[in-house]
């Protein structure tokens, strides 16, 4: 039934707002991200009077908030605990233009392609790249594990010169959390170094491999009296601490996002 519900200052609605929720498993667990938001299009005038003036920083945080989930759900979905995170340099005082460096980026991708299959493992890949207000270009890498020695080596072979043969490489992994939302909002921060710029690198704020596993995405429209601050957990689950987020989408509407866990993973975290 469509009942009015009154709120606090005796008006009644009958609202509705748009629930997205991003749903993960890996090995450390299952994750879900969820976005609630008022679309505009639906619902009644009331939540229209909840509108906020839209501006281009609004439209742009929230296009990038949007890149950020659905980053965050290839991540999420294809890849482990103790998978590698790879950031190659330039040698010091490198300036290469965009051109230069996409042809780089995909030598270097041919060479781990090979190196990958040689190896038996099944090549994927999420990277981003950017360049610094000096000019400095970083790049980005998150590829399954392997032997990082062959993967320093690769782009080494790329990259290096005579008067730096062997450009430094950083090799992390994955933690054992499996919940990575800071690394999804790096990769795309990195990236929008030259996304909106007139010569980007992409023109795209991340790049993927086309074998990636898409993950599962629910969209539902909910029936509402008003819109409610608190996120209301999913049974057994828990909200992440410090995922929960509060802002307004391009059209200058509000919504929310957070992440959920179960609570069996919760002490796997490292909050």
């Amino acid at each position: 039934m469509n009942r009015k519900r009154k709120g606090k200052d005796g008006r009644t609605s009958r609202g509705k707002y748009i629930r997205k929720t991003i749903i993960v498993r890996n090995r450390a667990g299952e994750f879900r991200r969820v976005t609630k938001y008022i679309s505009g299009r639906i619902g009644s005038k009331d939540q229209r009077r909840m509108k906020e003036a839209s501006t281009e920083e609004r439209v742009r945080r929230w296009q990038d908030k949007r890149a950020e989930d659905t980053l965050w759900g290839y991540l999420e979905e294809n890849f482990n605990p103790g998978d590698c995170f790879f950031t190659p340099t330039y040698p010091p005082r490198s300036r290469k233009t965009s051109a230069e460096v996409r042809a780089d980026m995909n030598d270097f991708r041919k060479r781990l392609r090979k190196i990958y299959q040689k190896a038996g493992i099944p090549f994927k890949y999420i990277m981003s790249v950017g360049r610094g207000k000096r000019g400095a270009i970083h790049s980005h890498w998150v590829l399954p594990r392997i032997d990082t020695e062959l993967i320093e080596k690769a782009w080494q072979d790329v990259a290096g010169t005579q008067e730096c043969p062997y450009p430094l490489c950083n090799v992390k992994h994955l933690d054992r959390s499996g919940e990575w939302s800071r690394l999804a909002a790096y990769l795309v921060k990195n990236g929008l170094e030259t996304f909106r710029s007139a010569e980007p690198i992409y023109k795209r704020r991340y790049l993927m491999s086309q074998n990636l596993r898409k993950p599962k995405v629910k969209t539902e429209i909910i029936k509402a009296g008003f819109w409610k601050p608190e996120p209301k957990m999913p049974r057994g689950f828990s909200l992440l601490p410090g995922s929960l987020r509060s802002d307004w989408t391009g059209r200058g509407y509000p919504y929310q996002s957070y992440t959920v866990i179960k609570r069996k993973d919760m002490e796997k975290l490292n909050c």
